[in-house]
């Protein structure tokens, strides 16, 4: 028999757990996996994985246990390899690991323009991500000469999202730019999620653009 102790990412906020005789495993990605196994009579175990096609001995802590901890980062297939001296090449046994991905997060935006100055803007906004959210900001570049230079990207970092799904607004206010003829302004929402195994990944809305009459 054997026990599957797994170690979820912290930033997934799921609790960790152990299973019993499960080897089939759906976990997500960046799980520590540790595996005890309790066996009779047994000399050796080896575990061999598909993709890297190589059989690795099994730690011995004691008369009957054994254990091997991996961190699943990708789907595989392994295998034990149980043995002892009078069964030197017992039968192996195989089982399933498929990793949940973390996916990249989502957002959306309208806008309206105010009908007496329509260089004030109100946008309303849904983000949201399978594990949760780092920060949501609005993001502005002024670009002069019809485009052909830019100015700094300027950022506004909005509430901080506490949740898997957020509601955002915002207004922008472009009479405080001090535009001239012929600028253009360009202006986007995106959003981080906190994925803290490959980093946090970004998902924006489309570009949206104000340009002053030459």
């Amino acid at each position: 028999g054997f026990e599957v102790k797994l170690n979820y990412p912290n930033y997934t906020g799921r609790k960790d757990e152990t299973l019993n005789s499960v080897g089939d495993l759906v976990v997500p990605i960046g799980t520590t996996v540790d595996w005890v196994f309790n066996a009779e009579n047994t000399d050796d175990i080896e575990i061999s994985f598909l993709r890297e096609n190589e059989r690795m001995p099994i730690k011995r802590f004691s008369d009957d246990l054994f254990t091997y901890k991996k961190r699943a980062m990708q789907d595989d297939v392994y295998k034990l390899f149980v043995s002892n001296e009078a069964l030197p090449n017992a039968d192996s046994i195989s089982y399933g690991l498929t990793i949940i991905p973390d996916l990249y997060p989502e957002i959306t935006v309208e806008s309206f323009k105010d009908s007496t100055d329509e260089k004030v803007v109100f946008f309303v906004g849904d983000a949201s991500d399978d594990y949760g959210m780092k920060s949501i900001s609005f993001n502005y570049r002024i670009g002069q000469n019809g485009g052909q230079s830019e100015g700094k990207l300027e950022t506004t970092l909005l509430q901080e999202p506490s949740n898997k799904q957020a509601s955002y607004d915002y207004i922008f206010d472009l009479n405080q730019l001090e535009l001239k003829p012929g600028d253009e302004v360009n202006y986007y929402f995106e959003v981080f999620d906190n994925d803290a195994v490959n980093g946090s990944k970004s998902a924006r809305t489309n570009v949206m653009v104000f340009a002053m009459p030459t």
